[in-house]
């Protein structure tokens, strides 16, 4: 079915939303719907309301339950089988504070050819005049005009000849902006010396509102050639879905503009089945391109042998409770290393009850394992999809470029470029509750240049770190990785490896200095590719391997 907008509607921004919203909720199941093409402007009154209330302070940009509670959908999908949305080239460029796509239990659906932009993202750049311990003074770039008193969550410093971050970002303790002209402004905050006069300076006004496309319970979704250039949120957000598919996705930032979404490209939370991408290409997006993970619950008190009571102590990236659910499989965690008990140990669950938001008493099919006690952490084995990153581009991004939560994964054939965190994180961790333990992982045929340059958290390597965020760091947490034929080239170590065992690196390349290996809490290290020299053994190491069979 072609849906195309009546003339008079090109104009009205909120009528030509609710002729859309109204076309495809009318769509029958196992229907194409192909849009018109060319640029459709999209809006409506409570996203402009809730653009004035953030921008003035009426409501504070760190009051998320009070975002997550008008997050505003423009296009809303429930339980729907078989759609496909062909864009047909067509650009939606909304305005304001909305979600663009929300689709709830929906299964085999295809949004393709189709580009999101927006007019007035939720941040502003300039260039920096001079800078001190009184702030930063900026000159502002067309098309961000402010009045002074809007709020800022962080800054950052850019390359003005491009996307290309300069590697510092504040994220706490700035003071809303103080005008001192039509188009220039003032910054006060932490570090605003270390801003180069000259350098470009973008300030988010709001961390995250809402992902541009929401997908929740749903399964066998694909997305083809989509392009996302900005949104006041992540990109994707996937909730306990199945099955993802992403063909040529682009996240990547209009010209002009220093920044693409607000935070991650995409996150993916309590997933299962496949989750595959192709050919991608993110850039200069404000946090990672792909964050795969589930939650930690920490176990409040046990009721009988075979029974617990556990609370999730953090909020979801999409506010959306995230729970184990009857004939899920359960590890059970120990909490000052992330060390899951023995994998014979194991339970399925039996039966849930709700005890209130966030808490929960669980049956199991067998008793609890002997040494579980209060405090330590439960993980859902069941929701761990597996990962194809393939023939995929990350550059000029502010964090990682992938965040490795979950077992079954294969990057392959990829650039990682310009990111001023390191180019793959493999990790767990207690303080963000993001499980769990990685393995079964190979990284192979990829180029890493010039990451890990940032003066910020999470800038250990050039390319792969290996690790934990606990208490006390432990041998063997992830297990399985083969690192394989990649090039690494950056001034810092190409490769840190923690809390792991059973790794292998193999014919790599590698232009990173002296020191291309750093070792610690490893076990079963086999490194192929390095002279001993240039590997630096931590503390609790037993049986590493360093030959020269394949040096390069």
């Amino acid at each position: 079915m072609k849906i195309i907008l009546p003339p008079d509607l090109k104009n009205e921004p909120s009528h030509a939303l609710s002729f859309l919203s109204d076309a495809l909720t009318a769509l029958p199941d196992g229907e194409t719907a192909v849009f018109e093409g060319g640029i459709l402007r999209l809006g409506n009154e409570k996203g402009e309301r809730l653009f004035r209330a953030l921008m003035s302070g009426e409501i504070a940009a760190t009051d998320y339950n009070a975002w997550h509670q008008n997050a505003n959908p423009a296009f809303l999908l429930s339980h729907r089988r078989d759609l496909t949305i062909d864009g047909n080239g067509t650009t939606l460029l909304f305005s304001g504070l909305i979600r663009p796509f929300e689709l709830d239990g929906c299964r085999r659906i295809t949004l393709k050819n189709l580009t999101i932009d927006w007019e007035r993202p939720p941040f502003s750049c300039g260039r920096v005049l001079s800078s001190d311990g009184n702030g930063i003074r900026v000159r502002l770039d067309d098309g961000y005009p402010l009045r002074g008193g809007e709020p800022v969550v962080s800054y950052q410093d850019f390359d003005p000849a491009g996307t290309r971050p300069g590697g510092r970002c504040i994220f706490e303790g700035a003071d809303n902006v103080l005008s001192l002209s039509e188009e220039e402004v003032l910054l006060r905050g932490p570090e605003s010396a270390f801003f180069a006069p000259g350098s470009g300076i973008l300030f988010r006004h709001l961390y995250s509102y809402a992902p541009l496309i929401h997908l929740l319970g749903c399964e066998e979704i694909r997305m083809e050639n989509v392009t996302l250039h900005a949104g006041p949120g992540m990109g994707v957000i996937a909730h306990r879905c199945r099955d993802l598919t992403f063909d040529r996705l682009q996240v990547v930032p209009s010209e002009g503009r220093p920044l693409s979404v607000n935070c991650d490209a995409t996150h993916f939370i309590g997933c299962s089945g496949l989750i595959s991408f192709r050919d991608c290409r993110f850039e200069a997006m404000g946090d990672d391109a792909a964050n795969l993970h589930g939650f930690y619950l920490t176990t409040l008190r046990t009721r009988s042998p075979a029974m617990a009571e556990a609370e999730l102590t953090v909020t979801t990236q999409d506010f959306t409770e995230e729970f184990p659910e009857v004939g899920d499989t359960v590890a059970f965690v120990h909490r000052e290393t992330l060390l899951p008990y023995e994998p014979h140990k194991n339970r399925t669950v039996e039966e849930v009850t709700r005890l209130a938001e966030g808490r929960y008493l669980f049956r199991f099919t067998k008793p609890l394992p002997d040494g579980f006690r209060p405090g330590d952490l439960m993980m859902n084995l069941s929701r761990s999809a597996s990962l194809r990153f393939e023939r995929c581009t990350v550059r000029n991004i502010r964090g990682r470029a992938l965040l490795l939560q979950t077992r079954d994964v294969q990057v392959r054939d990829c650039l990682f470029e310009s990111c001023t965190g390191e180019g793959i994180h493999i990790n767990t961790a207690d303080g963000w509750a993001e499980s769990g333990a990685a393995g079964e992982i190979e990284i192979r045929d990829c180029r890493f240049l010039d990451c890990g340059y940032g003066h910020t958290k999470y800038c250990d390597a050039v390319g792969i770190v290996v690790g934990t965020e606990c208490p006390e760091p432990a041998v063997g947490v992830h297990r399985n990785i083969r690192i394989l034929n990649n090039h690494f080239e950056g001034n810092r170590v190409a490769v840190l490896l923690s809390c792991c065992q059973a790794v292998e690196l193999a014919d790599n390349r590698y232009c990173c200095g002296n020191e291309r290996v750093k070792l610690d809490h490893a076990e079963e290290i086999v490194i192929r590719d390095c002279p001993a020299d240039s590997v630096s053994i931590g503390e609790n190491t037993a049986r590493i391997t360093v030959t020269e069979e394949a040096l390069r």
